[in-house]
């Protein structure tokens, strides 16, 4: 039978700076240290598997977590709001970065993640606005919504040979970034998607992608260079409007339709690729 430490357990030590997990606990339970606002420093046992969703919601003042090599399982929310944490190391047992774990993280600045991640969720580093360095594995292969909207300071994506998928708005506003190149996997680009990166200069897009989505790299206006993949059959609405630098584009084979926004406010003219 698994132990558990649960909300049930701990809510006596929500004044507390410090604590220590005792040892043979496997599970921190859902919400166990929700909101517990003055802890600072936490100490998790060697034997911990699992931290589930919302464990250390709301933990504004933490600011030193391990996590145990043993874990294999981070929940949703499990970090969300821990404004006080500088830098995370994940365990090499886990496979995927869970929906909002580490948003609005506003003081996160380094993330080590381990090559078993394939996954990063929905808004998992959102409003992270500090964040600069974090080690993607280029085995990844799902980028969720939002993953890393408003990283402020996030100015590298390395190429990762196996994504398929980069969901909406999943580095909007990331104004430092400064250049992506995908692999010929990927499949599926959200909208938004690089929409606000205002430093963005390079884009390598590969794959089998059908459109450039609507507003997928709006407002990017030190953009010069950006190849798109023969599969894409449509440019949508506004997708590099305000490119104040882009001055020509490749034109895919599949190309069929342009919208007539798709190049608003960039030296581009939609009938030069049409």
């Amino acid at each position: 039978m698994k132990k558990e430490a649960n909300a049930t357990v701990f809510v006596q030590y929500e004044t507390r700076t410090a604590f220590s997990v005792p040892e043979g606990v496997e599970v921190i339970g859902k919400k166990a240290f929700y909101k517990c606002k003055e802890l600072k420093r936490i100490v998790l046992p060697s034997t911990l598997r699992i931290i589930e969703e919302k464990a250390f919601e709301g933990c504004s003042g933490l600011e030193e977590i391990e996590i145990p090599e043993t874990v294999t399982q981070i929940g949703a929310r499990a970090f969300y709001g821990c404004k006080q944490l500088k830098q995370i190391k994940i365990p090499g047992g886990v496979t995927k970065i869970e929906k909002s774990v580490f948003e609005n993280c506003s003081s996160l600045e380094t993330v080590d993640l381990p090559d078993s991640v394939n996954q990063i969720h929905d808004r998992a580093f959102m409003m992270c606005e500090k964040l600069h360095s974090i080690n993607i594995p280029n085995t990844l292969i799902m980028v969720g919504d939002m993953a890393f909207k408003r990283c402020t300071e996030f100015d590298h994506f390395p190429f990762c040979k196996d994504l398929e998928s980069v969901g909406m708005e999943a580095f909007l506003c990331c104004r430092n970034l400064k250049d992506i190149c995908f692999s010929n996997k990927l499949k599926h680009l959200g909208t938004h998607v690089f929409s606000g990166c205002c430093r963005l200069q390079r884009a390598t897009i590969a794959g089998t992608i059908d459109k450039i989505p609507a507003f997928a790299f709006s407002g990017c206006a030190d953009l010069v260079d950006v190849k798109i993949p023969d599969s894409v059959k449509s440019i949508e609405f506004r997708a590099f409007d305000r490119c104040k630098k882009l001055a020509t584009i490749n034109r895919p084979r599949s190309l069929e339709r342009i919208d007539s926004t798709a190049f608003d406010e960039t030296g581009i003219k939609r009938s030069d690729l049409l």
